[in-house]
């Protein structure tokens, strides 16, 4: 207590520095939360709130190819004339050209077609019913860590601006079977695509090995420098090799996170040998694209093992202001670990302007919640995507995911 300083005026003073502190770390919170909010939700994937009993059973098996590998996609799902079989809707989003494999549906009025994609599968469902139906997609993977996508279109009208998303990933220790619920509205249709992140991985790996191979002879001193991170990104990307367990995707982040702070380390590397005339400008530019394309892969394994899911949709513009349309970007926590330090930003092309101009914070997102930052986008006639830019630490090391949307259709 101060001396001569009665105690009610000694406590008043304590509860108003107390008030004072508090108000202080409200206003520095706002300041680092501009734009976002952490709710709590329930996870359901595929929008299935209210959905309906399943009336249909869709199967497809990922590791059986079917005799009948001729067939095309849009005879086999009876698309109508305003799909053409040489420039479908799915084209710029996932090609169906790979080997048929076998795929059965026991409704009538939805036939399926699968067919083998890069490090994955890719099922192609289209519903001839007058009604909403809600069916079962079955499908058998062999082991991996999928990132699970739905492309939905309007098979009437091509033309239009699909809508894509992200489900709950997929993790499989061995060769098994996979079920998810899903719907489809009449006369519409979509494409659910599962890829391997771990195959992918590993041969994301062996492309920037071979590329700073192709440097060793003739630049050994920038094949030196680069090599040294990239040997232990090897040994982090080589525990992962023997698969990853459902019960064991939590602990190997430590090595998917690693492996990106050594593919970083790499990346400074091989920019200083360009820098420094170590590096010709074309072996520099085919070295960075390569690891580039290892960060990302490495991000979305990082991301299906937490079971994060996000999700970016754009509002209709407003027929008075078409250069103007509100994005709002979303990372749900499916899965069981609460991930830090979680950073939400909209990116677009040039001569775009995007508001506002920083990025959501959110401290830690937890299990079952989802973080949301919504932002104003004001394009010309131009090229009007939208990038949605998503961070978060695990295993104290940063991941960084970057997510395109297509823009609207040519006129």
């Amino acid at each position: 207590m101060l001396a001569g300083v009665p105690a009610e005026r000694q406590y008043a003073r304590v509860l108003l520095g107390i008030v004072t502190l508090f108000v202080a770390m409200c206003a520095v919170q706002r300041l680092w939360q501009p734009v976002g909010r952490v709710h709590a939700q329930n996870i359901e994937p595929n929008s299935t709130r209210g959905a309906l009993q399943p009336l249909a059973h869709v199967v497809a098996d990922g590791t059986s190819v079917d005799s009948d590998g001729q067939a095309e996609p849009c005879v086999v799902c009876q698309m109508p004339p305003t799909v053409q079989p040489d420039a479908p809707p799915w084209r710029s989003w996932a090609s169906l050209t790979g080997r048929r494999l076998v795929a059965s549906s026991d409704a009538a009025t939805m036939p399926v077609f699968a067919a083998r994609v890069p490090d994955g599968v890719a099922i192609l469902v289209a519903n001839h019913d007058s009604r909403k139906v809600a069916f079962r997609l079955a499908v058998r993977l062999a082991r991996g860590v999928y990132t699970v996508e739905r492309f939905g279109f309007d098979p009437k009208t091509p033309e239009t601006l699909p809508h894509v998303e992200r489900l709950e990933s997929v993790v499989r220790g061995s060769t098994g079977t996979v079920a998810k619920p899903a719907w489809l509205l009449p006369e519409m249709a979509a494409i659910y695509r599962f890829t391997d992140r771990s195959a992918q991985t590993q041969n994301a790996f062996r492309s920037v090995k071979s590329c700073v191979r192709s440097f060793m002879t003739s630049r050994p001193s920038a094949f030196r420098r680069v090599m040294a991170p990239l040997r232990e990104c090897e040994s982090n990307i080589g525990a992962l090799s023997a698969g990853i367990q459902p019960d064991q995707r939590y602990d190997c982040l430590r090595y998917v996170h690693r492996a990106l702070l050594t593919v970083a380390h790499a990346q400074a590397l091989s920019r200083n040998a360009r820098g420094e005339g170590l590096l010709t400008g074309r072996q520099a530019g085919t070295l960075a694209s390569a690891l580039d394309h290892l960060e990302e892969i490495l991000t979305e394994l990082s991301a299906a093992c937490l079971d994060l899911v996000p999700g970016v949709s754009v509002e209709t513009p407003d027929p008075e202001h078409l250069e103007n349309r509100v994005v709002t970007i979303v990372l749900t926590n499916a899965g069981r670990q609460t991930v830090s330090f979680v950073k939400i930003g909209a990116s677009v092309p040039a001569g775009c302007s995007v508001r506002p101009a920083e990025e959501a914070f959110f401290a830690d997102l937890k299990p079952g919640e989802t973080a949301r930052a919504t932002f104003t986008i004001r394009c010309g006639d131009g090229d009007d995507s939208v990038g949605a830019d998503i961070a978060w630490f695990a295993a104290s090391v940063p991941a960084h995911l970057r997510l395109k949307t297509p823009g609207r259709p040519a006129a």
